[in-house]
């Protein structure tokens, strides 16, 4: 003989949506909302930020742009024509450059990608989070970050496995004075 014993059951407690959301979502929507309230960097300020030199090569091809709406800069250090690093900086600052940092950084957080020839994964860098690709076949390495709570780091290096990369941008000081 089977029997059931009988369980009140009562409603669940109503609870309030704002809790309920994701600590992701909210961090998010706070950061961009952070960053929509600065005023975007100049040519002076990405000219400070951009380093001088990186792992032993000195900075060439500086070139700087607002045309998107937020100040962005890019430099090369190569070491070799085959061996070097290049540098680009994002100034995400203002509604456009929120935009930026969302759809180049903080969305891709959660991705990972792999396959024979290539793959991008989340590392921790710099007391914070980064986006490492690799690409096995030519070598190459990018690395993508932030600094100054603002600021994201593209670093690209040539010739160079992650780990050397790593390296590199963690000797950089990009911070501002």
């Amino acid at each position: 003989m089977i029997g059931c014993k009988s369980k009140s059951i009562s409603a669940p407690e109503k609870t309030d949506t704002a809790t309920v959301k994701s600590m992701t979502v909210d961090a998010r929507t706070e950061k961009v909302d952070a960053l929509k309230k600065l005023a975007p960097f100049g040519l002076e300020d990405m000219q400070k930020l951009m380093p001088k030199q990186v792992d032993g090569a000195k900075q060439s091809n500086f070139n700087y742009s607002m045309q998107w709406g937020y100040a962005s800069a890019t430099a090369d250090f190569n070491k070799t024509k085959a061996l070097g690093t290049t540098v680009q900086l994002y100034d995400c600052a203002g509604e456009e450059g929120s935009i930026y940092f969302t759809s180049n950084f903080y969305d891709k957080l959660s991705e990972t990608k792999q396959d024979s020839v290539e793959y991008s994964k989340v590392v921790d860098l710099l007391d914070g989070k980064a986006i490492e690709t690799y690409n096995k076949q030519v070598n190459y390495s990018t690395l993508t970050y932030m600094v100054n709570d603002r600021v994201l780091v593209v670093m690209q290096g040539k010739k160079m496995k992650p780990e050397e990369l790593k390296a590199i941008a963690q000797k950089l000081n990009l911070k501002l004075s």
